[in-house]
């Protein structure tokens, strides 16, 4: 949690400063089973007419114009309720999720810690959610699949945005008080594993150093941003009186980078702080990119973290 992103309190506070009282989203089970319905028969409304548009029109050889014009407004229309659809069910899975306090009461394991800086959440929320379903495939969102990777640890908790409506999508979220820096370091002490999406806000660097004098270096797993390309740098320099993070080859060619991915890789540390990247853009992943894929993919690269944390 990083608070120079509490602007819903109309205000960006130094690292130092009071966040306020915060309450957790309103969500409603209820309303949520209702939308989530109601999306899943928008999808399948709109997909049978985006296909049934498609098979038609490839099969119309001379037919009218006219008729292919009726096809064409068909298929975008199916498009247009997918896409509704999909933001329904996303909706409704939001009313639906688990506050951390639940999942880790229901889990013998330590939680696996997220932290990220809150601006990083617009990043990290979208999705695909409607054309997948039109496909049969299951989208999630970027957080999603990562926490999806990462619940081979454990359970997987965040700090949830101050202000916020309803939670995002991926890690449980748990919300604070004043007190949110003491509540952050105990979170820290108990967590089987820290991944600290890396950033250029004060908040972010706050928890490096925390996780550096906190937790052994099996525990700790930083996650380095493809964008901008010269953030990791900067703050690799600004670690190095206390840690040495290595140089990173220039990443791939925008065109060769897996889909989907804001983040280029992760960094674990070995016995003595010794680092090792994982560079998943260069890794090898199946020509098939859903979210399953990309979450088996994910799981797959860190399994040296994993094994450090048996």
């Amino acid at each position: 949690m990083t608070s120079p992103q509490h602007e819903s309190y109309g205000e960006v506070n130094g690292v130092g400063g009071a966040v306020g009282a915060d309450t957790p989203p309103q969500q409603s089970r209820l309303k949520g089973r209702v939308l989530m319905a109601t999306g899943s028969a928008l999808l399948l409304i709109g997909s049978l007419g985006v296909y049934g548009a498609r098979l038609f029109i490839s099969g119309t050889g001379g037919f009218l114009d006219a008729v292919l014009s009726n096809m064409v407004i068909v298929l975008i229309g199916g498009g247009v309720i997918c896409g509704t659809g999909g933001l329904l069910y996303s909706r409704g899975q939001q009313h639906l999720q688990a506050p951390a306090e639940e999942v880790t009461a229901g889990d013998s394991r330590a939680p696996v810690l997220y932290l990220r800086s809150f601006e990083d959440d617009s990043v990290t929320k979208s999705s695909h959610l409607a054309g997948s379903y039109a496909i049969g495939s299951r989208q999630f969102t970027e957080e999603q699949e990562l926490t999806l990777a990462l619940s081979t640890a454990g359970p997987v908790i965040a700090v949830g945005q101050p202000g916020e409506q309803l939670p995002l999508l991926g890690a449980h979220r748990l919300y604070m008080d004043e007190d949110w820096q003491n509540r952050v370091i105990e979170l820290m002490t108990g967590a089987r594993l820290i991944v600290l999406r890396l950033g250029t806000t004060e908040g972010v660097w706050w928890e490096f150093e925390q996780a550096l004098a906190r937790v052994g270096p099996e525990r700790l797993l930083l996650l380095v941003p493809s964008d901008p390309e010269d953030a990791y740098e900067h703050f690799r320099q600004r670690a190095h009186p206390r840690i040495n993070l290595p140089a990173l080859l220039d990443p791939p060619a925008l065109g060769l980078r897996h889909s989907r991915m804001s983040v280029r890789g992760a960094l674990f540390f070995g016995p003595g702080w010794t680092p090792h990247f994982i560079d998943f853009h260069r890794a090898p992943m199946p020509l098939m990119r859903g979210s399953e894929v990309r979450v088996e993919f994910v799981r797959k690269a860190l399994e040296p973290v994993f094994a450090q944390l048996r």
